[in-house]
């Protein structure tokens, strides 16, 4: 099932292996190559800067030894090597723009800036991409379905008139909300009842041995704890610091959002409560760089990690991170991503999650008497079908007002990145229990999901998370189709007639 979908996407060209576009010019329209226009977009991307010179930092990916070793002379000469990640044949370097091969043009009283030689025209660079600094998820804004909202994609006006043309309208109608859970429709509960409602409930949790996985949580950190006992692993790093330290202590946890996730996985009420925990530590309090993050999914695959979670995103595409996740498939560890909490501005899944080899979960609420059938997406969650590679985001899992029982204290939080480590748990669960391979742990999550009333394709493409289901190989008795609102229908409609336009 995987294979083909991947096979389709790169048909259409869409993977970032098939790609020379690096993310900072990718956005703007413009490609990558000899003598290609930068626009202002680009030259303001905030990339990550090192030395005394300010020199922006890119990563630059290669295919073999040969193209690395003509690439380090290069750089010997011409910038730095800050980071070399050999499993994933990415090398993050900091030069400057000229060196990379950036001009400055004068056609009479207008100055531009042009691609040119410089790095970028050696064929021995793969492509190359930008270390983007990317921002920290951040809890959602409460929201009820009677404020005032709005859908605020940001469209150009011959888009809106192709939308128009269509619909009628540039935005979904209100009815085009029905179905979704808002704050109103969120009821606070804890891990043990959002475990409950995706079948992974403690009878089952108690039956499987998880002392034999390991996972990764590619986030702020992990504070230690007796939550955890021993089981946070010695190869932790912190790559948010110089060198790249390693160990339990230097992975600590200022702002919580990286150990709630690894208490959802692998907590006391957690899904997989022996399982090793690789603090792999790529954002601090702000944020982190793109390069940070490939580094963590370079150390997984090192560390040979079962499932890795990252909950993290930016709207900001970037062909380095997904080749990354595609290098991680390969060596058999499942990236789950949070697909975003920006779906009435940024709209479509953030990256990692719009790459074809990360898992992207949806949130829905934890309907207060328990019944799934009744379980509606959350308001705020990215959508697809993303304009460059096709994705839908795969499953929903619980991701409003859950809480957790931190080392610190108790933490209530809403989000996608809430309900990553859900998906991300109940994968390790199905390989723990039937030692299934990252391909057919992707193909069992993704067929026996349980169909939703209130989810659309572009939503959530394979429903609701089913660890039972999944771990019996058991395909749900509807279809989807049949179960889909007719409201639902509507907001896939429109999404992919938005996406078109977009892409």
């Amino acid at each position: 099932m995987k294979q083909t979908r991947r096979q389709l996407l790169t048909t259409l060209g869409a993977t970032a292996a098939a790609t020379t576009i690096p993310s900072f010019v990718n956005l703007s329209g413009w490609t990558w190559g000899d003598s290609q226009t930068l626009t202002t977009a680009a030259l303001d991307a905030d990339l990550g800067t090192f030395g005394s010179d300010a020199d922006p930092s890119f990563l630059i990916h290669y295919e073999d030894d040969s193209q690395y070793r003509d690439l380090e002379s290069w750089v010997n000469s011409n910038g730095d090597i800050k980071r070399d990640l050999e499993h994933v044949n990415l090398m993050v370097i900091s030069a400057s723009w000229e060196d990379i091969g950036l001009r400055e043009r004068g056609y009479g009283a207008v100055s531009i800036n042009q691609l040119s030689g410089g790095l970028q025209a050696n064929d021995y660079v793969d492509y190359i991409d930008g270390n983007f600094e990317v921002d920290l998820p951040t809890p959602i804004d409460e929201l009820d379905a009677e404020d005032e909202w709005s859908f605020d994609a940001d469209i150009s006006w011959p888009q809106r008139a192709s939308l128009m043309a269509s619909t009628l309208e540039w935005s979904p109608s209100p009815s085009g909300i029905d179905g979704l859970a808002f704050d109103g429709d969120a009821p606070e509960t804890d891990l043990t009842d959002s475990r409950e409602l995706v079948r992974a409930d403690d009878d089952l949790i108690d039956e499987i041995d998880t002392g034999d996985l390991t996972i990764a949580v590619i986030d702020t950190g992990v504070d230690d704890g007796s939550t955890f006992g021993d089981r946070i692993l010695e190869e932790s790093t912190d790559f948010t610091s110089s060198d790249d330290p390693t160990g339990v202590d230097v992975v600590e946890d200022s702002d919580g959002h990286g150990t709630w996730v690894a208490v959802c996985m692998a907590g006391e009420d957690g899904f997989l409560p022996d399982a090793d925990i690789l603090a792999l530590k790529a954002l601090d309090d702000g944020g982190g760089e793109t390069g940070d993050i490939v580094a963590a999914v370079d150390k997984a695959i090192e560390e040979e990690v079962d499932v890795a979670c990252l909950s993290l995103g930016s709207p900001l595409p970037s062909p380095a991170l997904a080749e990354a996740l595609a290098d991680a498939y390969d060596a058999g560890v499942l990236c789950v991503v949070a697909v975003g909490n920006d779906r009435y501005g940024s709209v479509f899944t953030n990256a990692p999650a719009s790459s074809t080899d990360g898992f992207g979960v949806q949130a829905c609420n934890v309907p207060e008497d328990g019944d799934r059938a009744d379980t509606q997406l959350a308001y705020f969650g990215n959508i697809g079908p993303d304009p460059q590679t096709g994705v839908n985001p795969e499953l929903a899992a619980p991701g409003m007002a859950i809480t957790a029982d931190l080392p610190g204290g108790e933490s209530t939080l809403s989000g996608t990145s809430m309900s990553a480590p859900h998906v991300a748990g109940g994968a390790g669960l199905v390989i723990a229990s039937e030692e299934t391979d990252v391909d057919e742990t992707w193909g069992r999550l993704t067929k026996t999901g349980y169909p939703l009333e209130h989810a659309g394709e572009t939503e959530a493409e394979y429903g609701l998370l089913d660890v039972q289901a999944a771990i019996d190989n058991e395909e749900p008795d509807e279809d989807r189709e049949d179960v889909r609102s007719s409201e639902a229908q509507v907001r896939d409609e429109f999404n992919r007639l938005l996406s078109n336009v977009l892409g």
